[in-house]
């Protein structure tokens, strides 16, 4: 198994949110990702946390 190196993680620069995009630009159109989102929904529904 390979061995996870936590410095590959670290921020090192700082980001601006606003400047990135928030469309993934998958060519979806609205009524399909209301589907998915739907879907995600529903398996998030059906998770039992204590």
């Amino acid at each position: 198994m390979k061995s996870i190196n936590p410095d590959d993680f670290k921020v090192v620069n700082s980001i601006s949110l606003s400047k990135l995009p928030t469309d993934l630009k998958n060519g979806a159109d609205d009524d399909k990702k209301e589907e998915k989102l739907d879907e995600v929904q529903e398996k998030l529904s059906k998770l039992h946390v204590i």
